[in-house]
Formats: C-alpha cells, structure tokens, sequence
C-alpha cells in the first residue's frame, strides 16, 4: 500500500542531507530546520511521492473502473487492493509487485501483462484472459481464476494454495516450481504444461487434462486424479501416497508396479521413461 504524506516526509527527514535545496534565512540542509525545507522542496521532485489520488505516476484513481482502458499501463507497484477492473483490458500492463488482493478483474483482458511478483490474493480473475501474461512468483492464494485463459502463462514459483483454477485452460503453461496445495483443477486444461517440481498435495485433478503434460518430480501426495487424462505424461520422480493419492480408473496397480516406496506410504515414480507413455487406459 502507498504510504501517505506524513509517512513520505517522514522517509524523505530520515535521508542524509543533500546541498541540493538552498534553505532561506541562512538555514543549514545538515540542520533540523533546514533539513525540513529540503524535504518539503524534494516532495515534488520524488518519483516515489505521487500526487493525492494517484495509484501510479500518471494514473490517476479516476482511470481505475470497470471496463477501464489500461493497455501498457505502467502500475508498478501500484495498490489496486479491492478496486474493480471487471471487464478492463489491461494487455502487456506493467504490474509488477502490484497489490490487487481482494480485486475484481473478472472478464479483463489481461494478456501478455507482467504481473510477476504480485499479490493477487483472493483476486477475483474468472474468465479473465491472461495468456502469455507473467504471473511468476505472484501469490494467487485462494485466487478464483475458473475458467480463465491462461495459455502459455508463466508462473513459475507462484504460490496457488487453495486456488480456484476449475475448467481454466493452461496449455503449456509454465508452472514449475509451483506451489498449489489443495488447488482446485477440476476439468482444467493442463495439456502440455510443465509442473516441474511442482508442489501439488491435496490438489484436486478430477477430469483434467494432462496430456504431454511434465510433472517431473511433482507432489501429489494426495492429490486426486479420478478421472484425469494422463496420456504422455511424464510422471518420472512423481512423488505420492497411499491410500491417499486417487489414479484413473485402471490405474492404481500399474503406478503402484512402476513406483518404489521411499518411506512407509510414500511412493516415487521411477525408471527412465515411467509410465507416462502408457497411463491411459484405451478407449
């Protein structure tokens, strides 16, 4: 969040002296009164201090609504916390480190935006469209993306817990490293997205597409697959557990035949290829 005016001045009397503002009267800049007046002199030369209203430089509060034209805006570190950008495009946006927890951007044309380190907590983003964007090491904690777009996105790193991604396609998204315990996928498209290292117990796969989908060394201790397509996945390092994590019908014994067991109920995928090359059953 921006910090107010009295915050600012404060932040602005705590910087060494500068002789770059002359003080009136014979005052010194290395002085408690001059040191005032150099503040008071820099406010509005400080990129960092924006004008009352502003939610970044140049952007006013005013702009911030629904259906808002927002196209390469610069909103970095911008606080949009609860603001309502339903419907708003927002394509190649800069909001990086942004706030927008609690915001409504359902419907918004987020696409090819830098979204990378931002809180987007509890961030209304259903049928948001957000392909190519960049949400890597953003917080979509208990975020409700269902249905949205989110093909070829990066979110390598982002943190997803309890995250809301049923029927959200993520054609070869980039999501390794990323963390999702007791994510909802239900039915999402995850054909051709890389899940390296991702952490995934407790997350719910039912119906989902993982076709020619790389879950190298993933955790799914947990989670449930009933039903997923797993055709060309390559499952080689998966960790999981038993009885906890539920397989495709006609699946269970073969994982259980092509795992070992690296402590009591813990199972790892192993051998060169794994089974990803026949998981699924025909038909």
């Amino acid at each position: 969040m921006r910090p107010d005016w009295r915050a600012r001045l404060v932040a602005a009397l705590a910087r060494p002296p500068e002789p770059i503002c002359s003080a009136p009267r014979g005052l010194r800049t290395d002085e408690p009164a001059g040191r005032l007046v150099a503040a008071l002199a820099r406010f509005p030369e400080d990129p960092t201090f924006l004008p009352e209203g502003d939610v970044a430089p140049g952007v006013p509060r005013s702009a911030i609504h629904p259906y808002a034209q927002l196209t390469h805006a610069d909103l970095t570190r911008a606080d949009l916390s609860g603001a309502d950008l339903s419907g708003a495009d927002l394509t190649r946006a800069s909001l990086t480190r942004a706030d927008l927890s609690g915001a409504d951007l359902s419907g918004a044309n987020v696409t090819r935006a830098d979204l990378s380190g931002a809180d987007l907590t509890r961030t209304n983003l259903s049928g948001a469209l957000l392909s190519g964007a960049n949400l890597d090491g953003a917080d979509l904690s208990g975020t409700h993306l269902g249905g949205a777009t989110l093909i070829d996105a990066h979110l390598s790193g982002a943190y997803l817990s309890g995250a809301n991604l049923g029927r959200a396609n993520l054609e070869a998204a980039h999501m390794d490293v990323a963390i999702l315990p007791g994510a909802n996928l239900d039915g999402a498209n995850l054909s051709g997205v890389d899940l390296t290292l991702a952490h995934l117990p407790g997350a719910d796969l039912t119906l989902a597409n993982l076709e020619d989908a790389i879950l190298t060394r993933a955790d799914l201790s947990g989670a449930n697959l009933t039903g997923a397509n797993l055709t060309r996945t390559n499952l080689v390092g998966v960790r999981w557990t038993v009885p906890d994590t539920r397989w495709p019908a006609g699946l269970a014994d073969t994982m259980r035949a092509q795992s070992r067991e690296i402590e009591p109920g813990v199972w790892e995928v192993v051998g060169a290829d794994g089974p990803d090359r026949a998981l699924a059953p025909a038909g």
